[in-house]
Formats: C-alpha cells, sequence, structure tokens
C-alpha cells in the first residue's frame, strides 16, 4: 500500500512536470494565439451587435404613455450662486452700531453683487430702513435709498417701499437725500402702477420743490410731470399753470426742465393758454443753449395749438402761426449748432404758414444797420455800370446812404427773410440736411414756392457731404411734379453724373426719369448725357434703362421731332441696322417705344428693322418696353381675338385678369383631386400634365405665379413620395448590400424640395407654413432610414437632428394652435414612448408609417411670392478672359437683385473653379441695398475676389446666387454636413461663367 502511493505521487508529480515543460516550449506562441482570440470575440461581438439592430421588431400596439412629471428640487442658493454666502453675511453684518464708513463699504460690496433670493431680498430691505432710520450720515442714507430702488420687487412689496421712502422723506433736509430718494421713489412708482402711491409722491414734489436746490428742482418737475393723471383735464391744467411757475427760475436748467414738462403735459391733454406765447418768445434770445431748444419746440407746439388766432406786432395783428415761423427763421442764425438744426426742423412742420411768408425765406433783401444789404452780384454790377472803380478820392464817397425811418422796418420781414438760404449755407452740414428736409416739405404743399425753391436745391447737388447731395436729388424727385426744369438747371444737374458715388448716379437717374423737362433741347441734353454715362460706366445700365423709360413716357410729344436723330434715320438712305444688343443702342429704343406709347405718330417713321428690334425687346425687357400694335394691323389682331375665343386658348384666358387665373388654378387642383381612384400609371402620367399646365399658369399670370409654382413643387413632391420611393423596388429591398445611389438622390431631391418650398417662398400664412414643416419632417425620417437601412454610416447626427426639429414643429404647431396630420401625429407618439430614442429601434417603429400615412393633397390659397436672384453683372457673354497674377487678387464686379428675399444672413455667392473647388462667398451688409421704389427688390453690389495657381488656358468661373442653410437646418452639426454637399444650398438665380486666366509671374522683375 505504500508503495503504490509512493508510485501515484512520482506519476503525478511528473505528469506536472512535463506540462510544465509543454507550458514553457509554448509560450513563444503564447502572444500571437492572444491577439487572435482578442480579434475574434471583437468581431463576434460586432457581428451580434449589427444582427440585433438589423432584425425585425415586432412589438404588439401599447397605449399611449401619459407624459412624465418632473419634480423639481430647488437647491439653495448658497450651493448653487458662487460669493451667495459673502453676501448673506455681509447683509447679516449691517449694523446701526458700527460706524458708517463701515456700512457704507459693506453697501458697497452687496451692490456689486446683489442677493437673488427672497429671503436676503427681504433682511437687506429690513436693514436699509433700520439704517436710514438710526443713522446721521446723509451718504449712508442716499447710499441706502439707491439701494432700495436695485432689488427685485413685486407690486405689492414696491408699493409699501414708496410709502415708506415718502414717510422718510418727509421730515429730511439733505438735498443729497432727497434727491435719492425721489429718483428711488419715482423708479418703484413706475413699478407699482399704484394711483395712490404716484399721487402722494406728486404731493411730496410739489412740496420739496420750493427747496433752492436746482438738482432738486428738476428731480421734483420730472416727477410732476411723469406721475400726474392724464385721465382728469382739470387736474393737468392745474399742474401745468403749476410748473408754468418755475420757467422765470433763475437756473437755466430748472427753465428748460420746465419748458419740457409743460411740453410732456400738453402731450397728455393740458391746454397750452395763448398768453404763454409772449413769454416762450423772450426766452428765445436766452444765453443758455437748452433754454432756447425748450422754448423753441414749446413754441412749435403753441403755434400748431393756435394757428389762427391773431397776436399784436409792430406792423399791425398777424396770425401766431405766422409769428411764429417768424421767430423760428430767426433762430436759424442763432450762434448754437443744436439751436440751429432745430429751427431749420421745425421750419418744415409749419405748414400752415401763410405763402408771403415762405417766399420771403428764399429773398436775399436782408436788412443790416437800418439798411438794404446788396448782395456780391449787385455791388459788383454798379462797378460796371460806373464804368470805373471806385478811388475813394470822390467827394462824399462815403456819405451814408438811403436812410430808412425805424418805424417802417417790420421785425417780421427781417427774420423771416433768407432764411432757408442762411440753412443751405450753413457751415454745418446738419443744419444744410435739415434745411433740405424742410424746404422739401413745404415745396410740396405750396407749388408756387416749390418753384421758387428749384434754384436752391439745384445748388444743393454740388455740396461736398454726399449725404446732403442725396437728400437734395431725393427732395428734387419728390417735387417733381410743381416744377418745370429748364437748359440752366440741367446744366448743373447733369453735372452731378460725374460724380463717383454710386448712390448719387441712381438717385440722379431716378429724378431724371420723373422730371418734366420745358423744351425738345432739354430732353436732347438729359438723353446725351445719360447715353454718355452709359459709355463710361455700364454697370449703370439698368438705373439708365429706367431712367429713359419715364423721360419717353412723360414727354411723348417733345420727343417726336428727336425721333429720326436718335435712330439716325435718313430721308433717302437705308442705313446699316445697329447691333441689339448695343446697350446705347437698346437706351435709344426704350426712350422711343416709351414715347410712341403716348404717340402713336411715331408709329408711321419706323422701318423693318425697328420693327424687328422692338419684337426682341418686347421678348427679353418686357418691364421697360410697353406693348404697341407694331407688325400687326388691326384686323389681324381682330382674327386673332376671334381665334382665341373659338378654340377655347388657355392662355388668352390668363391674360385677362387674374380672377380666371386663380380658377383654372382651382380646377386643376380639382381633376388631381378626382384621380384618386385612377391606376398609378395613369394617375402618374395626369400628375405630369397637371404640372406642365401649372407651370405654364405660372408664366402667363403673375398675380398668381407664386402660387403656382408652389402648387407645382407640391404635385412633384408627392410624385416622387409615391413613385419614385415608397413605390420603388429599391425601398421594399432596402438592405446595406444593395444599389442604392438611385434611391439615395430621389431622397435627396425630396428633402430640397421641401427647404424649397420653405425658405424660396415668402407670404406664407401659418397653415401653410405648417404643412410644408410637416414634409421636412417626413424627409429627415427617410434620410435616417436610409442611412439605416441602406448604409453602413453612423445615424446618430441624423437621429440627433430628427429629434431637434421634431420638437421646434411641435412647438410651432402648439404655439399657433394647428392640429399635425396623421404621420407627424404618429411620429410624435412614437418619440414620446421611447425613453431613448436609438437610430435602430426608431427606424423600425417609423418604417410602417410611409406607406400608412401618404402625403394629402391641398390647396394653397394665401398670396405667395417666389424667391428670385437675377444677376445683372457679369453677363456670362464676354470672351476676353480677366488676367491676374498667380498668387494676387482678382476683384470681379457682382451685381444681382435679389426679389422677396427676407433674411439676407444665409445669402451666398457660390464661386465653383474649373477644378471643382467651391468657394461661398458671404456679402457684407453694406452690400445689400434696399429699393425705394419696389421694397420687395433688394440690390447686392459687391465685388467678388479670386485667386487661383498659373493655368495653361482660360477657363470660366462659374457664379451664382444661394441660400447656405446648412447653419439653421442642421443647428449647425458639422457631422450632418460633408465637404462640398450641396443638399442645404438652395440656388436662386442662374449660373453665370467669367473667363480668368492666372499667368505666373515674370522673372526678373
Amino acid at each position: 500500500m505504500f508503495v503504490d502511493g509512493n508510485t501515484e505521487l512520482l506519476a503525478s508529480s511528473g505528469r506536472r512536470k512535463e506540462k510544465f515543460r509543454n507550458t514553457v516550449t509554448g509560450s513563444k506562441n503564447f502572444g500571437s494565439s492572444f491577439t487572435e482570440l482578442r480579434m475574434a470575440a471583437l468581431l463576434k461581438k460586432r457581428a451580434l451587435a449589427e444582427y440585433s439592430q438589423s432584425q425585425t421588431i415586432v412589438e404588439t400596439p401599447v397605449e399611449p404613455v401619459k407624459p412624465k412629471k418632473l419634480r423639481l428640487v430647488k437647491r439653495p442658493a448658497e450651493a448653487i450662486i458662487p460669493g451667495a454666502a459673502q453676501v448673506t453675511a455681509d447683509i447679516n453684518s449691517l449694523d446701526t452700531s458700527l460706524a458708517s464708513e463701515e456700512n457704507f463699504q459693506t453697501l458697497s460690496r452687496i451692490v456689486a453683487s446683489l442677493p437673488s433670493t427672497e429671503s436676503n431680498q427681504s433682511l437687506l430691505r429690513q436693514k436699509l430702513i433700520q439704517l436710514f432710520h438710526c443713522d446721521k450720515s446723509s451718504a449712508l442714507k442716499a447710499k441706502c435709498l439707491s439701494v432700495l430702488q436695485l432689488l427685485s420687487l413685486n407690486k405689492l412689496e414696491a408699493s409699501g417701499v414708496v410709502e415708506e421712502i415718502i414717510r422718510m422723506l418727509t421730515k429730511e433736509n439733505s438735498t443729497l437725500v432727497l434727491s435719492s430718494g425721489l429718483t428711488a421713489a419715482l423708479k418703484l412708482a413706475r413699478v407699482t402702477e399704484d394711483v395712490q402711491s404716484e399721487l402722494q409722491l406728486v404731493k411730496l414734489a410739489k412740496k420739496l420743490v420750493r427747496k433752492t436746490d436746482a438738482k432738486l428742482k428738476i428731480k421734483c418737475l420730472d416727477i410732476i410731470g411723469s406721475l400726474t393723471p392724464f385721465d382728469d383735464p382739470a387736474v393737468v391744467n392745474e399742474t401745468s399753470q403749476f410748473v408754468h411757475c418755475y420757467t422765470h427760475s433763475g437756473d437755466p436748467r430748472v427753465r428748460s426742465t420746465a419748458f419740457k414738462i409743460i411740453l410732456q403735459l400738453h402731450s397728455k391733454g393740458a391746454s397750452l393758454e395763448k398768453s404763454m406765447y409772449s413769454e416762450v418768445i423772450k426766452y428765445l434770445n436766452d444765453d443758455y443753449e437748452i433754454v432756447k431748444l425748450s422754448a423753441l419746440q414749446l413754441l412749435f407746439a403753441i403755434s400748431q395749438s393756435h394757428p389762427e388766432e391773431l397776436v399784436p406786432n409792430e406792423g399791425g395783428d398777424m396770425r401766431l402761426i405766422d409769428d411764429a415761423f417768424a421767430h423760428a427763421c430767426t433762430a436759424i442764425n442763432d450762434p448754437c449748432l443744436q439751436v440751429r438744426v432745430l429751427a431749420a426742423q421745425l421750419l418744415g412742420k409749419m405748414v400752415q404758414v401763410g405763402p408771403a411768408f415762405l417766399e420771403q425765406t428764399l429773398d436775399k433783401k436782408l436788412m443790416s444797420d437800418m439798411r438794404r444789404k446788396r448782395s456780391a452780384h449787385e455791388r459788383k454790377w454798379e462797378k460796371v455800370k460806373a464804368g470805373e472803380w471806385s478811388s475813394g478820392k470822390q467827394w462824399a464817397d462815403d456819405a451814408p446812404k438811403e436812410l430808412i425811418d425805424a418805424d417802417s422796418v417790420s421785425l417780421i420781414s427781417g427774420g423771416a427773410a433768407g432764411a432757408f438760404i442762411h440753412g443751405l449755407e450753413d457751415e454745418f452740414m446738419e443744419v444744410r440736411s435739415a434745411a433740405v428736409d424742410s424746404l422739401c416739405e413745404l415745396a410740396m404743399l405750396h407749388k408756387p414756392f416749390a418753384n421758387l425753391a428749384l434754384d436752391f436745391l439745384v445748388d444743393m447737388f454740388n455740396d461736398e457731404i454726399e449725404e446732403v447731395r442725396l437728400k437734395a436729388i431725393d427732395s428734387l424727385g419728390r417735387i417733381s411734379n410743381h416744377i418745370m426744369l429748364w437748359e440752366d438747371h440741367l446744366d448743373i444737374i447733369l453735372s452731378v453724373l460725374e460724380d463717383t458715388s454710386l448712390d448719387i448716379r441712381e438717385g440722379l437717374h431716378k429724378v431724371l426719369g420723373v422730371s418734366h423737362m420745358m423744351t425738345k433741347d432739354c430732353v436732347k441734353m438729359c438723353v446725351e448725357a445719360l447715353l454718355e454715362n452709359l459709355r463710361k460706366r455700364p454697370h449703370d445700365k439698368l438705373s439708365i434703362w429706367k431712367a429713359l423709360q419715364g423721360i419717353g413716357q412723360s414727354h411723348s410729344w417733345t420727343v417726336l421731332p428727336l425721333v429720326p436723330q436718335l435712330l439716325s434715320m435718313h430721308p433717302f438712305f437705308d442705313t446699316a441696322e445697329t447691333d441689339p444688343e448695343d446697350p446705347v443702342y437698346v437706351s435709344v429704343l426704350i426712350l422711343v417705344f416709351n414715347a410712341t406709347k403716348g404717340c402713336p405718330t411715331m408709329l408711321s417713321l419706323f422701318e423693318e428693322k425697328f420693327v424687328r428690334h422692338y419684337q426682341y425687346l418686347r421678348d427679353t425687357l418686357p418691364h421697360l418696353v410697353p406693348e404697341l400694335n407694331l407688325g400687326q394691323d388691326s384686323n389681324n389682331l381682330n382674327e386673332m381675338s376671334i381665334e382665341n375665343e373659338e378654340t377655347g386658348n388657355s392662355t388668352g384666358h390668363f391674360l385677362k385678369g387674374s380672377s380666371n387665373g386663380k380658377l383654372v388654378l382651382k380646377e386643376l387642383v380639382g381633376k388631381l383631386k378626382d384621380s384618386q381612384n385612377l391606376s398609378p400609371s395613369m394617375k402618374l402620367n395626369l400628375s405630369k400634365l397637371i404640372i406642365r399646365d401649372v407651370k405654364r399658369l405660372s408664366e402667363v399670370d403673375d398675380e398668381v405665379s407664386g402660387v403656382a409654382k408652389l402648387t407645382a413643387l407640391y404635385i412633384h413632391l408627392q410624385i416622387i413620395y409615391s413613385n419614385y420611393i415608397i413605390g420603388s423596388n429599391s425601398w421594399k429591398q432596402l438592405s446595406q448590400n444593395s444599389q442604392n445611389d438611385n434611391l439615395k438622390l430621389q431622397i435627396q431631391t425630396f428633402f430640397q424640395l421641401c427647404l424649397k418650398m420653405q425658405y424660396g417662398f415668402s407670404g406664407l400664412s401659418v397653415h401653410e407654413f405648417a404643412i410644408v414643416l410637416q414634409l421636412k419632417l417626413r424627409a429627415l425620417v427617410f434620410q435616417l432610414v436610409f442611412i439605416v437601412k441602406g448604409s453602413n454610416a453612423s445615424a446618430l447626427a441624423s437621429c440627433q437632428n430628427l429629434l431637434e426639429q421634431s420638437e421646434s414643429v411641435q412647438k410651432y404647431l402648439e404655439k399657433h394652435g394647428i392640429e399635425a396630420d396623421d404621420f407627424t401625429l404618429s411620429l410624435f407618439k412614437i418619440l414620446d414612448s421611447l425613453e431613448e430614442p436609438k437610430p435602430g429601434t426608431l427606424t423600425n417603429l417609423l418604417l410602417p408609417l410611409f406607406e400608412k400615412h401618404p402625403i394629402p393633397l391641398v390647396s394653397f390659397t394665401s398670396s405667395v411670392k417666389m424667391t428670385s436672384a437675377a444677376i445683372v453683372e457679369p453677363t456670362g457673354e464676354s470672351d476676353t478672359p480677366l488676367e491676374f497674377t498667380t498668387g494676387l487678387l482678382l476683384g470681379i464686379p457682382f451685381d444681382c437683385q435679389l426679389v422677396n428675399v427676407t433674411d439676407r444672413e444665409h445669402v451666398r455667392i457660390r464661386v465653383k473653379y474649373p477644378d471643382e473647388q467651391v468657394h461661398l462667398v458671404r456679402p457684407r451688409p453694406n452690400d445689400f441695398r434696399t429699393s425705394l421704389a419696389s421694397p420687395d427688390v433688394t440690390r447686392l453690389l459687391t465685388q467678388i475676389v479670386v485667386s487661383h495657381k498659373s493655368w495653361t488656358e482660360p477657363c470660366p468661373v462659374t457664379l451664382c446666387v444661394v441660400l447656405d442653410l446648412s447653419g439653421p437646418e442642421t443647428n449647425y452639426n458639422r457631422k450632418l454636413v460633408g465637404k462640398n454637399d450641396t443638399m442645404y444650398t438652395l440656388q436662386l438665380s442662374e449660373e453665370k461663367q467669367v473667363l480668368i486666366a492666372p499667368r505666373p509671374p515674370r522673372k526678373g522683375i
């Protein structure tokens, strides 16, 4: 037994040694086998994850889960707000036993970080009131009152604090404390909106206004004017009389404030007494600027309240408005700039002034030292008539001339004489600009005065400041219906066409288009100057064409004798045919054709080539060339109209009015609704035909053009949804191994059309915009399903974007009280039921919704306008390349018109190089210019900077205007936007090509 046991032990030890030996010998391959096992485990885990993600999960329908209620736990402020504990300690450290300086420093620290909790604010309010009553330092009391107004109080608490401040100020004599207390009480009283507290504060202010301190008086007057109730006219008038007593104060600040409070009370309903007028006039000569400004404003208010009242004057009684106008004219010569500016502005508002006084404002016959002051021109003319220059050696050469009796001088005429001339010749641009505005306002209401003001407005075209020149040009355009331009006026006006400022030139083009010229020589001079401007600056083409259109419409018979010369016509010989693409020739044709509209006699002068050119321009520039009966006689026109009526041509009906266009659009949509029972192929063919008809309708009827284009887009979306996505075999057999390029393209097209409906149209109603938003949700769900089922890409970013967009759509629908459609409602329920919406699980739940809820057919009825852009420059027709040195920059002038673009922040200029590089250039805010004639049109005028390496030959660079929607649509998530991804860019204009030729730098320079 013993031997056997030893034998077994020896055998077991031998086996352990052999196992250990085998382990040692296999240690060389241990590292490689371990790596292989680890990789195998990792691949197995990934395969199981993909299998579990891709397998179909069938769940039983569950009842909608009730929304969860969240319980918010409010943590103490000391644990959240940094420094809150220190603020609490500082509030507790406030004590009446401490010195005033220590309490003042503590309050300064508290103001730096005010407490936010109600308990700390209540404690601080109690401490402040306690310190005010116990401490004797005026500085600390004022500090306590200033801190009280900084607390966040509700209406009830603020009302109590106001009453407490009023009680504290009743026994106070310090001016500093009173001023600080009134400031705090006024601020809190505006919060409380308590009438009783406001009346108590007004009563206290009327009591304290008798103090001698000027600042305290101003604060009291401010309270009286702000808190006086305006529902009782008797109280307002009584307060106005009370404040009027302080207009005689010795301090100019008090006088100025009293005048302002009277104006404030007048706006609340207080009447301005006529007796106050004589007192206000005295203060127009006050020594202080603030008093004169307030007196001028009050003078204007009194003149508007009693314009027809008579006031005594040295020359007899006259209307109050005329006398006030004369005093305002006198103030335009004041030494103070602000007074002159205000006086120039008020002159344009006194529209009831008599014509005689208006004419005196443009009269240079001023009175100086009881003598008539002659102009420089009159003085020089007198010397010329004398035949010699005055030497001073003649007898009685310096004798006094034409003395005038003082009684014969009228102060009114002396004040009004030359007022506008002084304003237009002022050394400061503010005064000149205000004088131009007032001159224009008065000239628009008085035609004789407009003829007198014409010369002075034209002289302002030569002002050194661009803003003043622009105002003068605009003013001349506004009074164009009252004036006629002569040759001497046009000499000055047309010289401004040489100005380097684009705004100046375009403004002048607009003025010339609406002006009336006296003779044919004036028209000829104007046309020649505009054509010369076009030759020098071709980018002014559109504004010049618009000006010539207006000149032709308003000078039909004046243009008639100029037609042979303008069109280079000869009575005996046939002249060469001009290129209809020449801008100068097109300008002349626009002028002549618009003049022909009002002068049918010109029709007999046109040759066959002009008829062809008219038809060409009528097709290319229909907004500039009117409709004329050229090339067709009346019989042909009658036959065409009869044929249209017999055949029922739809185009003829569209052109009759917008009501027929709306009926046709409604009929086409009704046909599509009635085709729901047809087979899919027949329904598809009918939808394509309806889209074609709707697009044609948008071309012939401008009023329903936007609605028609939006309807065509919506029908196109339905076709893509039902036939090319849901009905395609790729969608039914969607997997990661199949070829899904066509399906991906259709989904991207569907999403881009949704973006075009959302951002490419303006004027959508709330319900129509909600329809577009819900369509875009379908497109986002399409993208998520395709990424999860048909690609290997990560779907986390798309899932997160879908959740954010769904939340924003849900908020929009709830805000406007709109009920969601079936698809969107099901989507919201699925998202609410999932605690953690993962892409795989969410996709499996959303996939059955597409076939269950098709896109409903709706009709758009609001006045929808389509967003578009038209590039004016570059034209894309030049074959001459723009050369520049490699590595340097080339500036390409860019001129574009944006129509119905509401959001300029997303406007970009896309630059596409021949090597497929794409750059999006963001214009500067100053590059956008809003058109005054059409608010829906915005002009984009900028310069595109390009640069590239050297090329062997010139190549085109493509430019177009787009909307970059990658930011708002992806919440600025870069994972959703790939490199050179065009899915989030909406093209607004046609592409224009520019030839450029980068050349290598020259050597040896």
